[in-house]
C-alpha cells in the first residue's frame, strides 16, 4: 500500500480516501448491528412459524387456495 501526491491511500483492493480509513470503525460497527439484527429477526421468524396458531393458519390459507383453484378450474 501506499498514499500517493494526492493524498490517496492506493491499496490491493483499491482506493481510498482518509475520510474513508476515519470511518472504518463505524462501517464496522454499523455491519455488527445490521448482522445483530438479522439473528434477532430470524429468531422471531422461526418463534412465529412454530407456533400452532400460525401452522393452524398456513394449513387454513393453504387450503383456501386449493379450494378456490377447484372452483376455478385452475390446474397447479
Amino acid at each position: 500500500m501506499y498514499i500517493d501526491s494526492e493524498g490517496w491511500l492506493n491499496t490491493p483492493h483499491g482506493r481510498c480516501t482518509s475520510g474513508d480509513v476515519a470511518l472504518i470503525w463505524r462501517f464496522k460497527w454499523s455491519a455488527a448491528q445490521s448482522q445483530r439484527k438479522v439473528a434477532e429477526l430470524k429468531s422471531k421468524v422461526e418463534a412465529m412459524q412454530s407456533d400452532p396458531k400460525m401452522k393452524m393458519l398456513i394449513h387454513t390459507a393453504d387450503y383456501l387456495n386449493r379450494f378456490v383453484r377447484g372452483l376455478s378450474g385452475i390446474q397447479n
